[in-house]
This record gives structure tokens, sequence and C-alpha cells, in this order.
């Protein structure tokens, strides 16, 4: 994201975030930086199994609860100068 440093300051960045499946079968990693005319948000989730056993349901379904968390409550507060 770009901005007009001379009319724009970033005010808050979201927090970043990194979450891990058992036994590392998958790995989530949100993080944002800023710079003086733009703010970096990068999002990366990856599997490493194409098939996951019944008992790591509730770790999965956590993991997609965060991936939607990030997405829909991650902003970026600028304020004009």
């Amino acid at each position: 994201m770009s901005f007009d440093p001379d009319t724009y300051e970033i005010i808050e960045l979201p927090s970043s975030v990194s979450y891990k499946l058992p036994g590392g079968t998958g790995t989530l990693i949100f993080n944002t930086t800023q710079n003086t005319d733009h703010a970096m948000v990068f999002l990366k989730f990856d599997f490493t199994e194409a098939i996951y056993n019944s008992n790591l349901y509730p770790y999965l379904k956590e993991y997609f609860n965060r991936i939607v968390e990030i997405q829909k409550n991650s902003l970026i507060v600028l304020k004009k100068k």
C-alpha cells in the first residue's frame, strides 16, 4: 500500500502473527512493515500434507479461523497531516 507521506502518516499497523499446526503440518505467517512512503502486508499460509487425520480437525478449524480473522480485522490506520 503506497500513500503520500506529505499528506498522510501511519498511526497504527496490525500486529504480526505466526501459527503452526501440530507436527509442523502447516504454517501461517502474517507480517506488516512500514517504510517512509508505504506499508507492506505479508500473509502466507501453507500445508505440508494433502490429507489430514481427523484428530487434527480442531487445529485446522482454529488455523482457518485465524486466517479469516486476519483478513477481516487487519486495519492500517492513517492520519491526514
